[in-house]
């Protein structure tokens, strides 16, 4: 059996071809070998040799293949097939395969950029992501293809204002890539590609960049509480709903009030509210709100006069 093959990178070749033990003095053939598959395909045969076997060893009484037919003229083995029709000496043969990468031969490449600003979290630790989305024009990988395996591949990792301009893709699994390495002058990322796989380039959000992203706060007015109230950072220019942009946030009146809707803060302190409710007290819609700059999100409470408070 012909085995221990492996490519320029180290790794295995799976190789069908099997010449069982033959007795000397025995004729043995080997078939065209052009059309075996290894790997599945992805290399194809290219040349054969012998690499021992056929030099006479009178010193052990060994004889070596002869090479060619009784004419002396026509090879035992033909190169550029594989094809061996020979007598088996009283020795040890080596066939040498030459293999080559089937340019023929494809794999998938699956490539998703995600939005890292839209990461949720769920209970099992696992993060999903919305997808990125990028001024018209960009020029980026497609999100699936058919790609010959080989060294020296890329996609292209573009600059995004508002986001941080170095990417870390993960490569899944990791075992279908090698030689990964971000190319900071052309804004890509090259890598081997040995298998069907997919890279997951996450952008990860520059919030300090004030001229994409504004701060969205909030605060109370009156008599209550809003106990885990942070600061989200949201696109300007974007409509979020106010549902996504509350999340778990529950404002919680103190007694004899009640919870009066949220509204957009302004005055002095920047609590109090203004313009008309936002919320729909019936809880039919789920309005959209415009952010244009920073934005306070005031929760107002007021007197709940069938409290029977006096």
């Amino acid at each position: 059996m012909l085995s221990g093959l492996k490519d320029g990178s180290g790794n295995t070749i799976n190789n069908p071809q099997i010449a069982k033990d033959v007795p000397a003095e025995t004729v043995i053939t080997l078939p065209n070998a052009t059309g075996i598959q290894y790997n599945g395909g992805m290399y194809r045969f290219k040349s054969a040799e012998i690499v021992s076997g056929t030099t006479d060893k009178p010193a052990t009484n060994a004889y070596g293949m002869k090479t060619t037919k009784a004419d002396n003229t026509t090879n035992v083995l033909t190169a550029n097939t594989g094809e061996l029709d020979a007598v088996m000496p009283n020795q040890d043969v080596t066939i040498k395969y030459v293999l080559e990468l089937n340019p023929g031969f494809t794999q998938v490449l699956a490539v998703n950029y995600l939005d890292g600003n839209t990461g949720v979290t769920d209970s099992s630790g696992n993060t999903t992501y919305s997808p990125m989305e990028f001024p018209a024009g960009t020029t980026l990988a497609p999100p699936t293809k058919n790609l010959a395996p080989g060294n020296g591949k890329s996609i292209p990792t573009p600059v995004v204002a508002g986001y941080l301009p170095t990417v870390a893709p993960t490569f899944v699994p990791g075992t279908s890539f090698s030689g990964m390495t971000p190319n900071l002058t052309n804004h890509t990322y090259e890598f081997n590609f040995l298998a069907s796989g997919t890279i997951n380039v996450v952008y990860a959000p520059n919030y300090s960049d004030h001229t994409v992203w504004a701060d969205v706060t909030f605060g109370t007015s009156g008599s209550g509480t809003m106990p885990g109230s942070t600061t989200k950072q949201v696109k300007k220019g974007t409509s979020p709903t106010l549902s996504s942009l509350i999340g778990n946030l529950t404002p919680t009146p103190n007694t004899y009030y009640r919870f009066a809707g949220w509204y957009i803060g302004g005055g002095t302190t920047g609590n109090e509210p203004t313009g008309n409710r936002l919320d729909d007290p019936t809880g039919a819609t789920d309005p959209t709100i415009p952010i244009t700059a920073d934005t306070k999100l005031v929760a107002k409470f007021e007197e709940d006069r069938t409290s029977g408070l006096m």
